[in-house]
């Protein structure tokens, strides 16, 4: 999206919850926490040029994240 809001997209449609967005220092990655079941929760990042979205770091039952920083 411009500054002044204009031109969004949506990066993160899903039957998840989404929240917790941070930009990477470059800005090009955005990453998010992801809550959902299965595969698809815990940490994901997308390539903003492309909108490519990965779970770089998948919650599992012993491991949940709250936060994510660079």
């Amino acid at each position: 999206a411009g500054m002044d809001g204009s031109d969004g997209r949506n990066l993160s449609s899903n039957a998840a919850q989404d929240y917790s967005p941070v930009w990477s220092p470059d800005g090009t990655i955005l990453v998010w926490l992801r809550s959902g079941i299965g595969r698809d929760s815990g940490i994901v990042a997308c390539d903003v040029q492309s909108g490519q979205t990965t779970v770089v770091a998948p919650n599992t039952s012993q491991r949940t994240y709250t936060s994510v920083d660079w």
